[in-house]
């Protein structure tokens, strides 16, 4: 994604209409904007993991092989913010000029349903050379055309009609997890809070993903594979969409007497 298009995209919007910065100058917006878009994310960052964690990453997925003054932080608020607005001509092109009525998209994703093969494949033409026009191209290796009844996948789903499934990637990283936390908890130190948190953000993470496809059976099987000390210190909600630390266990795994407990039971 280059920046000056980007910028000039921003500054369009902007222009086209009588924003209300909630007492903020324009003059203000523009300097943050003009920060986040064209300040380059590798420079003087901190690099938190060892180098040996980044084989196998794709030069296209670092910010570190990027020419100057493209791309932005994959995963940022802003950055999802900035594709939408970036791409957002794009979706007016397909929608009001190609007039695809069953189009999708999210940031980069983007899912096209036609009863014509044949006018697929020309769509598929023009919006490569509509992309080209901003200074972006479509991964050759990640077009897919299939009839309907194989599913398209789709933001980690595969979509059938009348029914959406979780991909056998997410399935494996959610198990993963489970196993992971289970790990967590299987020690007889104190748990502390920031373990508590990390997995309580990494597990609603997931249920919100799973609950917006048909994965009652699969919770069903991770519950019964988390461990017991994770009942201990979560709840679920009643509609298995969300776990809540269980105060009650907590506070007393934070008294003195429980730690007097499981430093008899290591001795």
């Amino acid at each position: 994604m280059r920046h000056d298009i980007l910028w000039e995209k921003v500054q369009r919007i902007l222009s086209g209409r009588n924003y209300d910065y909630g007492g903020v100058s324009r003059e203000l917006v523009d300097y943050l904007l003009h920060q986040v878009i064209y300040t380059h994310a590798t420079e003087n960052c901190t690099i938190k993991c060892s180098k040996a964690e980044w084989q196998g990453l794709p030069k296209s997925k670092s910010l570190f092989y990027t020419e100057r003054g493209c791309g932005l932080p994959i995963g940022n608020l802003t950055s999802q913010l900035f594709g939408n607005i970036f791409l957002n001509d794009f979706d007016q092109f397909v929608k009001h000029k190609l007039r695809v009525q069953y189009y999708g998209r999210y940031v980069d994703d983007m899912v096209f349903i036609h009863h014509s093969r044949d006018y697929l494949l020309e769509v598929i033409g023009k919006v490569r050379e509509e992309l080209s026009a901003i200074g972006l191209e479509v991964h050759p290796g990640k077009i897919y055309l299939q009839h309907y009844t194989k599913g398209v996948l789709f933001l980690g789903q595969f979509i059938k009609p009348f029914r959406k499934y979780i991909s056998q990637r997410t399935k494996g990283n959610f198990f993963k997890m489970i196993d992971e936390i289970n790990t967590l908890l299987d020690t007889d130190k104190r748990i502390t809070d920031d373990v508590i948190g990390h997995i309580q953000s990494r597990m609603n993470s997931f249920l919100g993903i799973l609950g917006q496809a048909d994965t009652f059976d699969l919770i069903n099987k991770a519950r019964k594979r988390l461990c017991a000390q994770f009942y201990f210190f979560f709840l679920f909600n009643k509609s298995f969409s969300k776990v809540t630390p269980n105060l009650r266990n907590l506070l007393w795994h934070y008294t003195q007497p429980c730690l007097s407990i499981k430093s008899l039971m290591t001795c």
